[in-house]
């Protein structure tokens, strides 16, 4: 989208844009205005092509986070948190061969707030959202807050055997259970 567009791009070996570490979900998809896609450049042999065959390539990766155990009705907004690991800020991508240059080289976040208009159900609600790619690995952590009305449910979650990895365009699926989160007012 235009709002990831940085004004300050040089030329299109150096094509400059934004992941947003605010992002605006709904109950059934992800911010539009965080979604990164780049188009594959088409040459016409004709002046006027008759169709073209657009082609895109998604430059973030998509987390689908579910809760379990979350002793509320509703969420209004969702930070997911992985220390020392980039998921959102400044990237530079090379627009003739689609590949990224540098993820999150200026104003590197490591969290993702998900707000939400209207709150959403807790019961089995799935909490979208987009990042750059990156990887947590076993024995790192990652810490997961929901807001729900005036109480915040906080749990840190240390991986064991496994890793959470977010792939370029890809959707990683994954569940935290609250049963032992600390809760605020």
């Amino acid at each position: 989208p235009n709002t990831a567009y940085v004004s300050i791009n040089i030329d299109e070996t150096t094509i400059r844009s934004n992941t947003l570490s605010i992002q605006n979900a709904t109950a059934t998809s992800f911010d539009p205005k965080a979604d990164l896609l780049i188009a594959k450049p088409i040459e016409a042999t004709q002046a006027e092509a008759k169709s073209l065959n657009m082609q895109f390539k998604r430059l973030v990766a998509i987390g689908k986070m579910t809760f379990k155990n979350l002793p509320a009705d509703t969420i209004d907004a969702v930070t997911f948190t992985a220390p020392n690991k980039v998921l959102a800020g400044r990237s530079s991508f090379n627009y003739t061969t689609g590949q990224v240059v540098e993820y999150g080289y200026n104003s590197p976040m490591d969290n993702i707030t998900i707000n939400y208009a209207e709150a959403i159900a807790a019961n089995n609600a799935a909490v979208f959202f987009t990042c750059l790619p990156c990887e947590v690995v076993a024995g790192e952590t990652f810490t997961v807050s929901a807001v729900c009305g005036d109480k915040t449910y906080t749990r840190t979650v240390t991986i064991k055997d496994r890793s959470l990895l977010f792939t370029e365009g890809d959707l990683t699926t994954f569940s935290v259970d609250m049963k032992d989160a600390t809760v605020e007012d």
